[in-house]
């Protein structure tokens, strides 16, 4: 039976760490590829071990960079090569934004 979620997907892919998979779990979904705790370069890794990237994906990744306290230089860079690297791959990409992390809200210059 699709879920309501599995519907309006579509064909799109779920593909990122734990904060996507949760919500692949709840909505029961099959189709993602989700790593919980990768870091954005762990998951370039994973992505360009796959013989073929699904055409439509969803992708949200770095809230574990976050709490690793990884620098925004780092964070950027990697974030940049990863998308460079799945449009290079990919139809159809949406870039979803990295929920806030409570733990590290305090501290403005995380927003910047």
């Amino acid at each position: 039976m699709l879920t309501f979620a599995a519907v309006m997907l579509g064909k799109y892919v779920l593909v990122g760490d734990s904060q996507l998979n949760r919500f692949a779990r709840y909505c029961k979904l099959d189709n993602s590829l989700c790593f919980p705790g990768h870091c954005i370069n762990e998951l370039h890794g994973r992505l360009k071990q796959l013989s073929a990237i699904p055409s439509h994906i969803i992708l949200l990744i770095g809230s574990n960079d976050l709490k690793r306290d990884a620098s925004k230089s780092d964070l950027r860079g990697d974030y940049r090569a990863l998308v460079k690297y799945v449009l290079r791959q990919v139809e159809r990409v949406i870039l979803l934004a990295v929920p806030i992390i409570l733990r590290l809200a305090h501290d403005p210059s995380n927003f910047e």
